[in-house]
């Protein structure tokens, strides 16, 4: 996948999805058949692409509007908040 600064990632159970912000490209991989992620499954699994795409957007609804609080370390923050 293309790198991009807004991507999820999720694993559940042998299942890893990598995915960009808009769920337009989404890649999967069975981490237990496949340990170095040689072959991408979307295609081939796409319930399952959807039920952990689901998965993250559950997840992004439990998080605030914008960050507060001490979210970054301070090494980041110091190149982030600048």
């Amino acid at each position: 996948m293309t790198q991009s600064r807004l991507s999820y990632a999720i694993v559940d159970e042998n299942w890893k999805l990598v995915a960009n912000k808009d769920f337009s490209k989404c890649e999967l991989y069975d981490l237990v058949a496949d340990p170095l992620e040689s072959k991408e499954l979307s295609s081939t699994q796409p319930e399952v692409v959807e039920e952990l795409k689901t998965l993250i957007v559950e997840w992004q609804k439990t998080l605030p509007a914008t960050p507060s609080g001490p979210v970054f370390s301070a090494l980041r923050a110091e190149n982030v908040l600048k």
